[in-house]
């Protein structure tokens, strides 16, 4: 940055990251895709093997911060959703390592969970850096049913900068909060006529009351949408009208500066 490159940065605004059991499992046994993986843990010299390298992982990521979120099999779900490796240790009386190898067979999945391995204290020291954005690495959820399980930072992730962050700890004002959240990742994107409210932009724009914006979002009850947003409008259409979805769908694909149309 000092020489002049454009090195930029995004964070989340949780202490807690999400991928499959695969975060604790080393990638030698899961080469030749996913089958020979299976086929792998089931066989007795790579188990052992594999035993002793995930109780490694384990002793740096205890199974007590490992939720399971997302599984293949609805049995499986029905037993461990929202279960940390340990408490399913303890149900299955096996150790933590067992636990891991023989659920991933058993669900033939790398089953989705949520690692708690993150310092709440760095997350307030990156949230003030100035070329550090927001993002929630989250999908686009359109099926949701109580059963459902998935990481907060998908229904939370920019609402905690504006009222938690901004608002309540004062780390960053509010107009920075703002910057950080649209024209800044807009710019360092190269979105054309996007992320500022300006003449003959297009007119995505975010009504919210600053008193009470707040993330209702939990670990344990992550599909819970935001308090004070107001008005949300999508290429000047209106998506949110007093807190509720109008049901309209106005967004289109933005093409980069990295597009290019392919010929046949």
């Amino acid at each position: 940055r000092a020489k002049g490159l454009q090195i930029t940065a995004d964070m989340y605004t949780y202490n807690a990251s999400s991928t499959g059991l695969t975060g604790v499992i080393p990638t030698w046994v899961q080469e030749g895709g996913h089958k020979a993986w299976i086929d792998r843990m089931k066989q007795p010299a790579p188990r052992k093997r594999l035993l002793a390298d995930i109780r490694k992982e384990l002793a740096q990521q205890p199974p007590s911060g490992i939720l399971m979120v997302g599984f293949k099999n609805d049995a499986m779900a029905t037993l461990y959703l929202g279960k940390t490796v340990a408490e399913a240790a303890i149900m299955r009386n096996q150790s933590p390592e067992e636990t891991i190898i023989d659920m991933i067979i058993e669900d033939d999945s790398r089953i989705q969970c949520i690692y708690f391995s993150m310092s709440e204290e760095n997350i307030r020291k990156k949230i003030k850096i100035p070329w550090l954005s927001f993002c929630s690495d989250a999908g686009s959820y359109s099926d949701i049913t109580k059963d459902f399980k998935t990481h907060p930072r998908a229904f939370g992730s920019f609402i905690r900068v504006l009222g938690k962050f901004s608002r309540d700890e004062g780390l960053i004002t509010m107009q920075e909060a703002i910057r950080k959240l649209s024209g800044f990742p807009a710019t360092n994107l190269s979105l054309k006529s996007r992320g500022f409210l300006r003449q003959g932009y297009f007119a995505d724009i975010v009504i919210f009351d600053e008193k009470n914006v707040t993330d209702n979002a939990t670990f344990d009850t992550p599909l819970k949408f935001a308090d004070g947003m107001e008005y949300v409008f999508v290429n000047g259409v209106p998506v949110i009208e007093k807190s509720n979805h109008t049901g309209t769908f106005p967004g289109r694909f933005i093409k980069g500066p990295g597009y290019k149309k392919t010929t046949k």
